[in-house]
Order: structure tokens, then C-alpha cells, then sequence
């Protein structure tokens, strides 16, 4: 390895800290189930005191987990998650569900939301290396959301419940699985403040379809999702620049830029052209 492969550096400096049996654990339930004290964490992981302790001084080094004297006599302390620790605990949901899909027969769950037959049937012709759910309006689509969902592919515009509305709701009650809004029109000031990850224009190929559910299966921290999601909306945008929300989106996009490692590399990877 040179210089000259950052991404690889990178991808082995990440491996580094997620290789030790111990670490992910760790974070992961700090993250899910809460903050906790020493014993807290050794009843919730079935650890021995010496593994934890030796895990926790290395995640308080790296950044990920905080430690906080709650009272000094008796010693009590509590463990909370970082900033960098709650990213990590989002790859990591990601990469299980990962393990899921591959260990086994297991396949990735996509649902098709889209009120014509004629085009859910289309996408899962697509699609045929997934597993395809379809529904036939808002309301359906809602009731097949569930946790074994990964990916989402909602059609904007629906007669009773908008896909608008779909996915703020999914995005409230399982922010992890990945949503892409589809649309035959561009993308309008109306859609900013929509949460979803991709937008696609219809019509779409079978190649364009299936290498953007793939990209939207891979494991992300969740601050390059979200700068993913505004650069996503900023490509696809076609109206005045100059508005409040386009502004509100721009200033977004620069403030998590700054806490990513070479964002248009990023975006380049995810097949999203740089925005001016």
C-alpha cells in the first residue's frame, strides 16, 4: 500500500477498530440500548472485567465512547457514546444486515410502492436478484414497511396517500432503511425537505434501477449518508437556486462536508455528479 490508495488506508484503519471482538459490541449497545455504567455494560454483554475494561480505555482513547465521573465517593461512572461512536454503530447496523442478506440464502429486501401494477411488476423483472415486495398505493406501502425492508423504491405521486408522505413516515419510524423517491417530472422546491436518499427519473433502465438499490445497500457512516441524500436532491433539483430552501440545502451540504474525508470522492462513488 502507497500513498497513493487513501481509500484502502482507510478501509483498514476502520477495519482496525471494528476487529477486536469487543469494540463493536461495546458501541453498538451504547448506542441502542443507552448509556451505562461499568457493571450496567458487563451484565448486558456477558463480558468478563478485564476484556471490558481493556475495551473501554482503548474506545475512550479512539474517540468513540466518553467516559463521565458521576460521583467520586463511591467511584461511579457511566459510558456514553460520541458523536464518531453513533456513525460507527450505523455502519455496523449496516453491515449486519449485510451478514443477514449473505449468510445463507438470504437476499435484500426491496419495496416496490407504486401505483400502477404494470410498473411494480416492471421493477421486479429488474430486480431479479432481490427480493421484490410490491404494493399498489401509499396505504399498502406503509403496511409492508417493516425492519426486514432494506431498501424502499416509492412512486412521488400517488392518488390517497402521497409517496411524500411515505417516506417522511418511514424515515420517522425506520430511518435505516434507504429510500428512493421516483418521478417522471425533475425534482421541485416542494421535494427538499422530503427525507429520502435517491431521487430517480422515470422512465428507468433495469441497469439504472439496480445499481442504485446496490449503491443504496452500501454500508455508510450515517454522515455520508445524509451528505449523500443532499447532494442527491441538489443534482436532481431544476428550479430557482436563489430560494431559501435551496440555500438551507447548500449550507447543509458544506457543513457535512467538512466532517467527511474527501466528500467528492464520496459522491463520485455513489454515482452522483458534483453539484456547483
Amino acid at each position: 500500500m502507497t500513498d497513493r490508495d487513501p481509500s484502502l488506508r482507510a478501509v483498514l484503519e476502520g477495519a482496525a477498530v471494528v476487529g477486536k471482538k469487543w469494540h463493536p459490541a461495546v458501541v453498538y449497545s451504547l448506542v441502542t440500548d443507552g448509556p451505562a455504567g461499568f457493571s450496567d455494560l458487563e451484565r448486558r454483554l456477558d463480558v468478563s472485567a478485564k476484556v471490558l475494561n481493556d475495551a473501554l480505555a482503548d474506545l475512550v482513547d479512539d474517540g468513540l465512547v466518553e467516559r463521565h465521573e458521576l460521583q467520586t465517593s463511591p467511584l461511579r461512572v457511566e459510558y456514553t457514546p460520541t458523536a464518531a461512536g453513533r456513525e460507527l454503530a450505523a455502519v455496523l447496523s449496516d453491515l449486519g444486515r449485510w451478514a443477514d442478506r449473505h449468510r445463507g440464502d438470504g437476499s435484500p429486501v426491496v419495496l416496490v410502492v407504486d401505483d400502477d401494477p404494470r410498473l411494480t411488476e416492471m421493477y421486479a423483472s429488474m430486480l431479479s436478484g432481490f427480493e421484490v415486495r410490491a404494493a399498489n398505493d401509499g396505504t399498502e406501502g406503509l403496511a409492508a414497511v417493516g425492519e426486514d425492508v432494506d431498501v424502499v423504491l416509492l412512486d412521488r405521486k400517488m392518488p390517497d396517500v402521497s409517496g411524500e408522505h411515505v417516506a417522511e413516515r418511514i424515515a420517522d419510524q425506520y430511518p435505516e432503511i434507504r429510500v428512493a423517491l421516483l418521478a417522471s417530472a425533475r425534482l421541485d422546491e416542494a421535494a427538499l425537505s422530503v427525507p429520502f436518499d435517491r431521487y430517480v427519473r422515470k422512465p428507468v433502465t433495469a441497469t439504472e434501477l439496480a445499481e442504485a438499490v446496490e449503491d443504496l445497500l452500501t454500508p455508510r457512516s450515517e454522515q455520508a449518508r445524509r451528505y449523500l441524500s443532499v447532494v442527491a436532491k441538489m443534482t436532481a433539483f431544476r428550479g430557482d437556486t436563489g430560494t431559501e430552501a435551496y440555500r438551507e440545502l447548500e449550507a447543509r451540504r458544506e457543513r457535512l462536508a467538512r466532517d467527511l474525508d474527501d466528500p467528492e470522492r464520496i459522491a463520485a462513488g455513489a454515482g452522483l455528479l458534483p453539484v456547483e
